[in-house]
């Protein structure tokens, strides 16, 4: 199954969220973190074959199979409504670490709770407006 394109535009976030996003950047920034943007608005295609990683077909990563993404068909990453099209969540990993820094997602979490933010504990690169 071939991976859905990844959407990491601050575009195809609310305008609520493309205002949080800058201040959560900014905040982590100050604490010499390098936040990156790695998705925002997610299809519905997308998020299945996320869902499929671990358990419909498998990923490596250095060789080593890859342990499902999520856990959910659901996702804040869809859009709002037809009408709509932006999303209330997105992914945010270490430009110089990727998703191999505990420090860093933690602080993130951290500066997200002080925006009215919420943190998913099973994916701590989520970031999303409602409570989970």
């Amino acid at each position: 199954m071939t991976e859905p394109k990844r959407i990491s535009s601050r575009e195809s976030l609310t305008p609520f969220m493309q205002v949080q996003v800058h201040l959560l950047f900014d905040r982590m920034q100050k604490r010499g973190h390098d936040p990156m943007l790695f998705e925002t608005l997610r299809v519905p295609e997308r998020q299945d074959w996320l869902y499929g990683i671990g358990r419909t077909h498998h990923l490596t990563l250095n060789g080593k199979r890859r342990r499902p993404v999520t856990w959910t068909h659901h996702s804040e990453h869809f859009a709002v409504s037809e009408d709509d099209p932006h999303a209330e969540a997105f992914d945010v990993i270490s430009r110089s670490c990727g998703w191999d820094d505990p420090v860093f997602f933690k602080a993130l979490g951290q500066e997200a709770r002080k925006l009215g933010l919420y943190q998913i504990p099973q994916e701590q690169c989520h970031i999303q407006r409602r409570k989970p």
